[in-house]
């Protein structure tokens, strides 16, 4: 028997339009965002014995993945028309100072403060880099910045992108 348990996300949206519609998402505040994670872990993963998990939290979309621009380019266009753009094909261009103090204290909260046992990649590129085989993000700011010892796991087919 497969089980499968939507929950919420760690990114953030940035767009007032679209905020209120993002069902996966707490909106705009890194803060409120990374409080949220932080709590939501902690209950999902704690039980009676503090040493032992009966679910590990997956921490997602890691990272910048409101930014995506994925869909139709113009009018009339339909998935597999030269004009549609698919999710893994946009590049969030965002400096890095931003990125640090804007996206990753939601992150920070939910994987290093939390301890989530996992991460979810997004399917979009970071300043040219793909997400899912970013050094910088997956590997100096998981690891080392946020010692993280969890599993990193894509979303859906941001394999294909590759």
């Amino acid at each position: 028997m497969q089980s499968t348990q939507h929950s919420w996300t760690v990114e953030l949206s940035l767009d007032g339009l679209y905020c209120p519609l993002d069902r996966e998402g707490t909106g705009e505040d890194p803060y409120l965002a990374g409080e949220w994670a932080y709590q939501y872990v902690k209950g999902l993963q704690e039980g009676e014995d503090p040493t032992i998990r009966k679910l590990l939290a997956v921490c997602k979309h890691f990272v910048a993945y409101d930014l995506e621009s994925w869909g139709p380019s113009q009018d009339g266009c339909k998935p597999g028309d030269s004009c549609w753009r698919e999710r893994g094909d946009f590049n969030a261009v965002i400096p890095r100072d931003q990125i640090s103090s804007y996206y990753l204290p939601a992150f920070r909260r939910c994987i290093r403060d939390a301890n989530a046992g996992g991460v979810m990649c997004s399917f979009n590129a970071v300043n040219g880099v793909p997400s899912c085989a970013n050094p910088l993000y997956l590997n100096k700011t998981l690891r080392s910045e946020f010692n993280f010892s969890g599993f990193v796991v894509t979303d859906c087919t941001t394999l294909r992108f590759f």
